[in-house]
């Protein structure tokens, strides 16, 4: 279904330019790195931890806009910090969060300078659930503790949410209204909680007949007012208005053992299959991509996070979140 090269080209560095982002290069050096076929994504960057930094990060100032300035020199210490097993990301503009299970650690790490520094006090454990918000705060959902944190960017404890008992099965988290509301999801209740300090509403997604979703497992976000819905028992991927009503089911029958799923903010949703470990695109209207883990050049993917051109891939296995471009592919 999809053409593969054996070896993934690297983005031109005039498409670096584009996105802000140093350090990339075409192979030589100069030129423009040859054209992708239609479905291929483009390797940017690989990332294997970083370097620490010496102060905490600053919160960006004002007209700054969603990525700070890349730290001075003096500020990043020459400890280079290797992740050990990356199992969750958050990505939003050039920030990358990544919990390492194996160490117990969450990592904030700016992509172009590769500045990093933990998230002191983050619980990171199997099941947890991050985004970063428009201030690029970092929000946590803690299931066993029944609760969500947010840390600002030099890793104070900003705020609690404390999880109702409606919410019985905390199990995906989702930043919404410009951040203002946090949806929860709750698995054994297929439906999701909106919470501004205490809960406004819980929503139970259901279509035209009044049937309900099997199950509410993962949620990004899928354009206005909608949001995709990972439920694993139909093995399918559910686009729902914020009221609960059912808009329409991808992914049936193409998807096997689905168990995390990103959306880039253009209408496409990034689904990973545990049953054959592949990357599944879905798009309304369209046919969807499928990639190996070998065909996109990892051992293993173990979480994805994507926001707007750039798409990240966790390897836990090589203990390493590889970053692909996705500007160049208009296609669906």
């Amino acid at each position: 279904m999809v053409r593969r090269r054996a070896t993934l080209l690297a983005t031109s560095a005039g498409l670096a330019s584009m996105l802000g982002l140093p350090g990339c290069v075409a192979p030589g050096g100069e030129g423009s790195a040859p054209p992708l076929a239609a479905g291929e994504l483009a390797r940017w960057r690989v990332l294997q931890g970083g370097y620490l930094a010496a102060t905490p990060m600053a919160v960006p100032r004002p007209g700054i806009g969603p990525a700070a300035p890349p730290a001075p020199a003096a500020a990043l210490s020459r400890m280079f910090v290797r992740w050990s097993t990356p199992t969750a990301i958050a990505l939003r503009g050039q920030e990358l969060l990544v919990a390492d299970l194996a160490r117990q650690a969450l990592w904030r790490t700016e992509v172009g300078s590769q500045q990093i520094s933990a998230v002191t006090g983050a619980p990171v454990h199997a099941g947890v659930a991050m985004q970063l918000g428009p201030d690029l705060s970092a929000w946590l959902l803690d299931p066993p503790a029944r609760q969500v944190l947010r840390f600002a960017r030099d890793g104070r404890l900003l705020q609690t949410l404390r999880l109702p008992a409606e919410l019985a099965s905390p199990n995906a988290l989702l930043l919404a209204d410009n951040g203002a509301t946090v949806l929860v999801a709750d698995g054994l209740g297929a439906r999701w909680g909106e919470l501004r300090g205490t809960l406004l509403r819980g929503v139970a997604p259901a279509d035209g007949t009044g049937k309900r979703i099997g199950a509410v497992d993962a949620l990004a976000t899928a354009g206005q007012d909608t949001i995709f819905v990972l439920d694993r028992l139909a093995a399918a991927v559910h686009v729902v208005n914020r009221d609960g009503r059912l808009v329409q089911t991808l992914g049936r029958g193409e998807l096997l053992q689905p168990r995390a799923l990103a959306s880039d903010g253009r209408g496409r949703a990034y689904v990973l299959d545990a049953q054959d470990g592949r990357l599944c695109r879905l798009r309304s209207g369209a046919p969807p991509w499928r990639w190996t883990p070998a065909a996109l050049g990892l051992r293993r993917i173990d979480a994805l996070a994507a926001d707007g051109s750039l798409l990240a891939l966790a390897d836990g296995l090589a203990g390493e979140v590889v970053l692909f471009s996705t500007a160049h592919d208009l296609s669906a």
